[in-house]
């Protein structure tokens, strides 16, 4: 129990938790101002500052606060990871629960997307395979707010891989060795 109460830790989370709930914020504001947020590609999704800007913060305040200026790169990837982990269960099941409290939440991005889908050009569609295309729509009819929020999920662990190396690779410090 007691290494779950470190510094790492603890921080780790209160910014996890931070940057789940403006996640999920940022999530809800896109819905209801008409586009829904999952056709904002990963790379510019709100979440990527968030990692980068959250984690900075939190191993920069375990490394000179908490470890007296020396934080080593596996420091780093563990503290990262547990506030990815937050991030992710915080948003995800923020995700759920506005999922099923708004009713239009799901059938607002079906209809979006099926537009989308319909929207092709003729050469995309030739290019992706009509198979690929009517895949796509099938997996459209059986979509659930479960399955999105996992999607979610998924996509901020990948994102949150490349910033927590990047990181945790600027802000590692080790001791001088005399």
């Amino acid at each position: 129990m007691s290494r779950l109460n470190t510094p790492l830790v603890r921080i780790a989370v209160r910014y996890g938790a931070i940057a789940g709930i403006l996640a999920l914020a940022f999530v809800i504001a896109a819905y209801y101002a008409g586009t829904s947020p999952f056709f904002i590609p990963p790379y510019l999704d709100l979440r990527v500052l968030l990692i980068a800007l959250l984690g900075f913060m939190t191993l920069k305040e375990v490394r000179d606060y908490h470890y007296n200026g020396i934080l080593y790169f596996w420091q780093g990837l563990i503290a990262c990871f547990i506030l990815v982990t937050t991030l992710a269960v915080v948003s995800g099941c923020g995700i759920q629960l506005f999922g099923r409290w708004e009713e239009q939440f799901i059938p607002q991005y079906v209809q979006q997307a099926t537009e989308r889908i319909n929207g092709l050009p003729p050469e995309a569609v030739q290019e992706l395979g009509q198979t690929a295309i009517d895949e796509a729509r099938r997996s459209l009819a059986s979509l659930t707010v479960d399955r999105m929020a996992f999607k979610y999920a998924s996509q901020t662990y990948i994102l949150g891989l490349f910033i927590s190396i990047i990181i945790s690779v600027i802000l590692r410090k080790q001791p001088n060795p005399s």
